[in-house]
């Protein structure tokens, strides 16, 4: 095994920004926060670290799928296509990705791209992330001779589905509200860091024009929205960078709270 333990910081180095608010931001996923030290420890103990480039496609469905992938920082899209779907979320820090079929119950066989073949799946870095792989079938077996884990599983994967529906589903609120809230979603598990004297929570990965695919908005309207809760001092924004300086005021803009899980 190699890298951080599961009660262990970070471990690692590197002169780059993204390697650095990788370290800086490592948190370990709720689904494994969910379940005792010995289950933790037995399920890490099964996984490989690896620094992923931007850019890089993490195999999570089909035939060749193998690996369940736990992201512990950074920021990744997945994109979901079929003749007639075209769906983009992007995951952060606490994510467990390609692990759905794992919470299927025992002896029911998971869909494939064999299954669906209309059906695509691809997840990409989008910023240096760090992830920690395990071996389906491995993860599988702990599951099934565990109901703890399976438990988790379960519970993590329906909390991501409500998460991700009021997130990206939201057509009722605001442009500014839905861009607001994005951008809080994916802030919330991330690391808190210090700009220009100020506290501030740094979303970095999703361009705007990925914003707006997600939100099925315009670039025009994502822009705007930028411009509004720049205006209001609420975010700096650069290039695929989105530092929150006021979550409060910005929490008010959404609808809802703010809530940080990275401390």
């Amino acid at each position: 095994m190699t890298g951080p333990g599961p009660d262990d910081g970070p471990g690692w180095g590197d002169s780059t920004e993204d390697h650095r608010l990788a370290r800086r931001g490592a948190r370990h996923p709720t689904f494994l926060t969910s379940l005792p030290k010995p289950l933790r420890v037995a399920i890490f103990d099964q996984t490989t670290m690896s620094m992923r480039k931007r850019g890089t496609e993490l195999r999570v469905r089909g035939a060749r799928a193998q690996e369940a992938h736990f992201i512990f920082a950074g920021c990744v899209a997945e994109r979901v296509q079929s003749s007639q779907v075209n769906i983009l979320r992007f995951h952060q820090t606490g994510t467990m990705i390609g692990g759905d079929d794992l919470a299927l119950p025992p002896g029911i066989e998971p869909f494939t791209e064999l299954d669906l073949p209309l059906l695509h799946t691809r997840v990409t870095c989008l910023t240096t992330t760090q992830v920690r792989s395990i071996p389906m079938a491995r993860m599988r077996a702990l599951a099934e001779a565990e109901p703890r884990v399976y438990r988790a599983l379960l519970t993590s994967q329906v909390q991501k589905s409500v998460e991700l529906q009021h997130v990206y589903q939201n057509f009722r609120g605001s442009i500014i509200g839905r861009v607001a809230n994005l951008l809080l979603h994916l802030a919330e598990r991330n690391f808190l860091a210090g700009v220009d004297g100020i506290q501030s929570w740094i979303v970095a990965g999703p361009s705007q024009s990925e914003i707006a695919e997600a939100l099925m908005l315009s670039r025009a309207s994502v822009e705007n929205a930028l411009r509004e809760l720049r205006s209001g001092r609420m975010i700096t924004t650069s290039s695929r960078r989105y530092v929150i300086t006021d979550p409060t005021r910005l929490g008010e803009v959404s609808g809802r709270p703010f809530r940080s899980f990275a401390g």
